[in-house]
């Protein structure tokens, strides 16, 4: 029987610690104790992981299925979704382990902080009663709001106070500010974001609700380079902004040296600075490479997106890179399956009148 008849339902692209917190002032719990105790039956910890621990725990106290709940836990509140595309792909059999396994625990620049937006807050509060915290500004790199534009806050505007202290539970905008008292405030003037701050944020947001699963990471690196060579980054030719002609001959190599100054130069030195901790420190050798370990390519999740953005103009066409270059891929595969045949032309038909079928 489950120990836990009530739990907050997920409100739209809110975080596990947000449903948390809700709980605590829902069951009136006098103790950020007692509420860890009740839900996962374990001292208190940080919820501020990409994917918090003794959700397990949790899923199997709630009426229902206990890995369906999981799951939803998964999808709905954790930035899980976001990773998945390049966490590898699993062999046949592995569990939701495996994924979980080759997460960091926690976001460089971002450990301990709760981001919110103002104008987020006070929309949800006039939708549904009450602000919660969401998703999308909890990202890697993501310091401005994907939909308003402007800056996010990370600590009370009168104190500077940390939304997000140590192993506690979020309290604003519930609460007062426990060190000053002030209270949330929609009025609270919000400061201007920059275009590329806003368009990485927009992209995250889109890419984190895209319902992407693991790409093969030698599959990636070949979308990668094909984008690359397709703009004029190889070797021996100048980029002038004209696409390759396919002349049936080996590809050249890609020239990753002058491809990194023109997305440095795009994005900018100063932002890119502020997305990438190891470039904010200097460490560029080889910033970008396509190499595999363990499975995983070796990269950050804020290169890849730093990188995506370069080569595509949206994540609907980066989805539609990956179906079209598996599309290629299958059909160098021989096969006299007559299933396997048919069901590649009708993944190819739907590729091209633009229904191309999410990548699941």
């Amino acid at each position: 029987m489950p120990n836990i008849s009530f739990f907050p339902p997920s409100l739209p692209n809110e975080t596990f610690n947000s449903r948390i917190a809700r709980y605590q002032l829902i069951a009136g719990n006098r103790s950020v104790a007692t509420t860890f105790k009740e839900l996962f039956q374990h001292n208190n910890f940080s919820l501020a992981q990409i994917v918090p621990p003794h959700l397990d725990v949790l899923a199997a106290q709630l009426p229902g299925d206990p890995n369906a709940t999981l799951n939803n836990f998964l999808a709905q509140n954790t930035l899980l979704p976001l990773f998945r595309p390049f966490l590898g792909t699993r062999e046949p059999g592995d569990g939701q382990s495996i994924c979980l396994n080759r997460l960091p625990r926690h976001v460089v620049g971002k450990h301990g902080d709760a981001y919110m937006c103002v104008q987020c807050m006070a929309e949800a509060e006039h939708q549904f009663g009450f602000g919660y915290w969401q998703r999308s500004h909890q990202a890697p790199g993501v310091t401005t709001c994907w939909k308003h534009g402007v800056l996010l806050l990370k600590s009370c505007p009168v104190c500077q106070l940390p939304f997000q202290r140590r192993l506690q539970l979020l309290e604003f905008p519930w609460k007062p500010c426990p060190q000053c008292k002030h209270k949330f405030d929609s009025a609270t003037p919000p400061q201007t974001a920059t275009k590329v701050a806003v368009a990485y944020a927009r992209f995250v947001h889109d890419l984190l609700h895209a319902e992407l699963q693991p790409i093969a990471p030698d599959l990636l690196a070949k979308i990668y380079r094909q984008r690359i060579q397709k703009i004029g980054f190889v070797w021996g030719q100048k980029n002038s902004g004209e696409k390759l002609v396919n002349t049936g001959k080996r590809l050249q190599s890609t020239s990753m040296t002058a491809f990194t100054e023109d997305l440095i130069e795009k994005l900018g030195h100063d932002f890119i600075a502020q997305v990438d901790p190891a470039f904010a420190a200097g460490r560029t050798t080889f910033w970008l490479r396509f190499s595999i370990v363990g499975g995983v390519m070796d990269m950050p999740l804020q290169r890849h997106i730093l990188l995506i953005m370069r080569l595509f103009d949206s994540v609907i066409h980066f989805k539609q890179k990956i179906v079209s270059t598996c599309l290629d891929s299958w059909d160098h595969v021989p096969t006299r399956s007559w299933p396997l045949f048919k069901a590649r032309n009708v993944l190819r038909t739907l590729f091209q009148s633009d229904l191309s079928p999410t990548i699941q």
